[in-house]
């Protein structure tokens, strides 16, 4: 056998990443003609609650955003892979350096607005959904296992970090020093803290995709059931209990009733939810 067949089937092949979604750079009159739709369509229909999106068209949206087509691709991505409800993407453009994304509008309303509204029986309905959904997310495999990133290899999103989006982490060790575990663990002052934060640094978390940002105000529902899930802008690979701490940040405004879901239908990260809590306590958290 050839030897160099051999060396070719040794190697290791790239990471699987879904194809890069290239946002479209407008002509000067296609832009204008973007915004005088925006401008007739935001007198014509409805507006949202959320900043930076708004109706596109009786059949689609527009969302804003000054962080790539990232959260596009997040969104193909789940598509494709899960039966998780997402609205399908139309177009990304680029204006002036920007983004607008335009995707089909979905005919919802936002949980949090009739949370109330629903019968005990819809709200285990929609949680049980939920288990289902996360439990899909989880299920999928990494293509560069250990590394934070987005769907398609660009760098994840989060408030938190600085000059986001943030440049793709090799190792989820490097996630955690940029997060602020190295400083904790460098500095006297932290002392009654190192040993949680030593015991996380010594274990080997799996990169498990996330949505990052579960909470009713990113859930559409329709009769009582969940139509879409949305806002997948900080999505992406990240360690295994992201999901679980981010859970309680994400529904600072919700019902106790997620803060208790949180526990039936997500795997249990005690210490690292500590460790959030102390961090957040060290450095300015959103």
């Amino acid at each position: 056998m050839d030897g160099s067949n051999n060396e070719s089937k040794d190697k290791p092949s790239p990471p699987d990443y879904p194809e890069k979604i290239h946002a479209r750079i407008l002509s000067w009159c296609e832009r204008n003609y973007i915004y005088l739709r925006v401008g007739i369509m935001s007198r014509m229909l409805p507006a949202f609650g959320q900043e930076g999106i708004c109706r596109f068209g009786r059949r689609s949206v527009i969302k804003f955003s000054k962080i790539g087509s990232a959260e596009a691709a997040n969104i193909e991505y789940i598509a494709r892979n899960t039966t998780i409800p997402v609205p399908r993407i139309q177009d990304v453009i680029v204006i002036k350096g920007d983004t607008y994304t335009i995707m089909d509008y979905i005919d919802g309303t936002e949980l949090e607005n009739v949370w109330w509204d629903l019968y005990a029986e819809q709200h285990r309905g929609i949680f049980e959904d939920l288990k289902n959904y996360i439990s899909q997310m989880r299920s999928l495999r990494p293509p560069n296992p250990g590394r934070v990133e987005c769907a398609d290899g660009t760098g994840i999103y989060d408030p938190r970090l600085p000059c986001s989006p943030y440049p793709p982490f090799p190792s989820v060790k490097d996630f955690h020093d940029e997060l602020g575990h190295r400083y904790v663990l460098n500095v006297e002052a932290h002392r009654e803290a190192w040993p949680q934060f030593q015991a996380i640094k010594e274990r080997n978390y799996q990169t498990k995709f996330t949505h990052s940002d579960i909470a009713p105000r990113n859930i559409l529902v329709k009769n009582g059931k969940i139509a879409a899930i949305v806002d997948w802008e900080t999505a992406g690979w990240y360690p295994e209990y992201w999901e679980y701490t981010r859970w309680e940040d994400s529904n600072y405004n919700s019902d106790k009733a997620w803060h208790d879901a949180r526990e039936e239908i997500m795997d249990r990260y005690p210490d690292e939810l500590w460790a959030e809590h102390y961090l957040g306590g060290v450095f300015i958290r959103l």
